[in-house]
């Protein structure tokens, strides 16, 4: 059973967290320091993604900060879908606005969704890269009662 870690954790405990136990449903990475956030999701894509098989195992969406940019039906299908080559199919989603603000979309798919994302099967693992994220959001709560990891990297100062 993966280990449930209920806060926001800095690179250096993200890097020793990946290390003892890498494979998760979700990581929620955050902040200003995008050099060392691109580095956590490369390393990520490195240990989750067998070689060779990006094309068929790895999917990317990006939406543009708010909820209703991202396509609910296609990121429910990604994730019900079970990879070809890999172990776990990886799905990358940015700036899609789930972790800013309540959820407060309505609808069938949109209740799905928020459903499949506290139960992501063993096959799939979801890479959030967000903008923003607000501390108290209950779907994070929920995510990371169910496994997911979370990373928030703001710009450390030179003292």
């Amino acid at each position: 059973m993966t280990k449930i870690i209920d806060q926001w954790l800095n690179y250096k405990e993200a890097a020793k967290a990946l290390e003892q136990a890498p494979y998760r449903p979700a990581y929620i990475l955050t902040g200003e320091e995008r050099f060392l956030l691109k580095q956590i999701k490369t390393r990520l894509l490195a240990t989750l993604l067998t070689p060779g098989s990006e094309s068929m195992d790895l999917v990317r969406i990006t939406g543009n900060g708010k909820l209703a940019s991202i396509d609910a039906g296609r990121l429910l299908s990604e994730i019900e879908t079970p990879p070809f080559f890999s172990v776990t199919k990886v799905i990358v989603v940015e700036r899609s606005g789930f972790f800013e603000k309540a959820w407060q979309m309505d609808g069938d798919e949109w209740k799905r969704l928020e459903q499949a994302l506290l139960s992501i099967p063993d096959r799939c693992s979801l890479i959030f890269i967000e903008d923003k994220v607000t501390h108290n959001n209950a779907l994070l709560k929920k995510m990371r009662q169910q496994g997911a990891l979370s990373v928030k990297l703001d710009i450390q100062s030179q003292q």
